[in-house]
């Protein structure tokens, strides 16, 4: 039995483990070869569909279910963006059938996204009131926490955050993401074994603290307990079975990358720098995370050749994009003794990642236009702007800088924290205080008195971004200054 071998213990339901479900990976158990033979045809993500009942929930009326049909067809395929997930595609939808709050919260997103009321005072007013009713049937839950009732909970909760983003309350979106990722914590640190749900709340809340991590440059506030650098080492190789599979292993090397990164960074910029052991203790994690990056590589590369829709090949060439984000942000995160320069050593890597979100958005285009649409104008997973952002930002070679902000200008869309719109003008602003005045033929004509350092930016809700970044003092390199401002996104 495949969980046996995994140690994963089989939660014995019919057809198929949802344990297995959860963590993307075919169930050996039952009789389930032509289950997992159409999954594996199917992309390797599981496609679990929720199919509608012939009556719906008594606490429901008639306009709620309209619009709840609208939340399976749509935005249960269009949150995770390209990477499908079954907690959007099957828990959901099961759970809202049963609990009036996950039913609410539900009701509220697919006011907020369908095209004849997005943004409209009516449709913001009915996604309110259903979010408020949302609310209303949590109360009772929240002074009864229990296992059963967290995942309730942890549901809402992720429906809240894409509310909030999705209506540009980032501050709103951020509260119920840290409420969440408490109860997470909490529950990763207890000895109750985990349910299928769980685990795929658990992931969805992983990766939301990840993007938030690179978004404001901050750490992850999430310990999965999981050590990469130890047990990956000790596997000889690593194989997928499913994307779901693949994308799981690679957040976590992001999380740990990122974790890795703020450490370092924040010892950097510190009045009193970094200490002698603090870098090598750093350096010594660098290595390992180094030595075992490439692996999940090599296992892409032998589990990519065996999909043959274009929808799949698009989700590997989203997680190459990750892949190459992380290798550039690793590589770079220890030594240089501050320096941008540092950069210069990885262009391949930028080219590669560039290179690759080109071959994504042309491929998306033409896809487009035969009907089918592989970018969402708002998911909640993170998808190639950070990564489009990262390399314009980074990547002093002329040639690859522009053309990620080329690439960055063509993104219309939101994927959680990132909006293409307010990542491209602010990368423009970047690149702009940097050039200045200079002809760049070469990265190396851009002096290091002049490179920006933990350059993010933030979004108002009302039409402006803020470009905030760091650099050194020109009478005083030893010298941090901070530099921002407001600039109009229209």
């Amino acid at each position: 039995m495949l969980f046996r071998k995994r140690r994963i213990k089989c939660d014995e339901m019919k057809p198929t483990c949802q344990r297995c479900v959860a963590i993307g990976t075919p169930c050996g158990g039952y009789d389930t070869i032509r289950i997992a033979h159409a999954m594996a045809t199917a992309g390797g993500d599981v496609r679990l569909t929720w199919q509608k009942p012939s009556t719906m929930p008594a606490f429901s009326t008639s306009p709620e279910q309209e619009a709840f049909d609208y939340f399976h067809k749509e935005c249960s395929r269009s949150l995770p963006g390209i990477l499908q997930d079954s907690i959007w595609m099957y828990h959901v939808p099961q759970l809202a059938r049963t609990e009036p709050a996950v039913w609410h919260a539900a009701v509220a997103l697919a006011y907020i996204g369908r095209p004849s009321r997005s943004g409209t005072t009516e449709g913001n007013r009915d996604a309110l009131q259903q979010y408020g009713k949302a609310m209303e049937s949590l109360q009772p839950i929240l002074t009864n926490l229990g296992k059963d009732n967290e995942k309730i909970i942890l549901t809402v909760c992720l429906l809240f955050v894409a509310i909030g983003l999705q209506l540009g309350d980032e501050e709103q979106a951020k509260a119920h993401l840290q409420g969440g990722l408490k109860i997470v914590q909490e529950q990763l640190e207890s000895d109750v074994p985990a349910d299928s749900l769980t685990e795929s709340l658990v992931d969805a809340f992983g990766r939301l603290d990840v993007q938030y991590a690179v978004t404001y440059w901050t750490r992850p506030k999430l310990n999965r307990g999981v050590n990469l650098t130890k047990d990956h080492a000790a596997a000889d190789t690593l194989s997928f079975h499913l994307i779901g599979e693949a994308n799981r292993i690679l957040q976590l090397h992001m999380a740990a990358i990122r974790e890795l990164r703020y450490i370092s960074q924040s010892k950097l910029l510190s009045p009193c720098g970094q200490s002698y052991d603090v870098f090598s203790e750093n350096k010594t994690l660098q290595l390992k995370q180094l030595q075992i990056l490439p692996r999940w590589e090599a296992a892409m590369q032998g589990f990519a050749s065996q999909l043959i829709t274009v929808k799949d090949r698009q989700a590997v060439r989203l997680l190459q994009i990750h892949y190459f984000t992380c290798k550039t942000m690793l590589a770079t995160c220890v030594g240089g003794h501050g320096s941008e320069t540092i950069f210069h050593e990885h262009t391949a890597d930028f080219e590669k990642l560039v290179a690759t979100a080109a071959i994504f958005v042309t491929t998306a285009d033409l896809a487009k236009e035969g009907g089918e649409h592989h970018i969402a104008s708002f998911s909640l997973d993170m998808g190639f702007i950070p990564s489009l952002y990262w390399a314009a930002v980074r990547c002093r070679e002329p040639s690859v800088r522009h053309k990620a902000l080329s690439l960055l200008r063509r993104c219309e869309h939101r994927e959680g924290t990132w909006s293409g719109p307010a990542a491209a003008k602010a990368a423009e602003v970047i690149v702009s205080w940097e050039e200045k005045d200079l002809v760049v033929n070469t990265a190396s004509e851009v002096p290091e008195v002049r490179r920006l350092h933990n350059a993010w930016f933030l979004v108002d809700g009302v039409g402006r971004v803020k470009v905030t970044c760091q650099q050194r003092c020109v009478e005083d390199e030893g010298r941090w200054i901070k530099r921002s401002q407001w600039i109009e996104l229209s």
